[in-house]
């Protein structure tokens, strides 16, 4: 059975492009989000790209430049 994929090779500006490009859907989502028609289907789609924007904040690793003194630059 196929598996799927669990490593990916992305850098930093395929990430980058990602989250401009969930950002941008969110908004697109805002901006219809007052028709009552959709206004509930939207909902539930703006918190699964808010809760996958969230996953890929918590994946990136922050760190700061330290100096010739061992104590981070701040």
């Amino acid at each position: 059975m196929a598996r799927y994929q669990e490593n990916f090779r992305l850098n930093t500006r395929d990430i980058d492009l990602i989250e401009q490009a969930l950002r941008s859907e969110i908004a697109r989502c805002a901006r219809h989000h007052g028709d009552p028609t959709t206004g509930t289907e939207l909902r539930g789609e703006v918190q699964a790209l808010n809760a996958l924007l969230g996953k890929i904040h918590n994946q990136k690793v922050f760190y700061a430049q330290v100096n010739a003194v061992g104590v981070p630059a701040g």
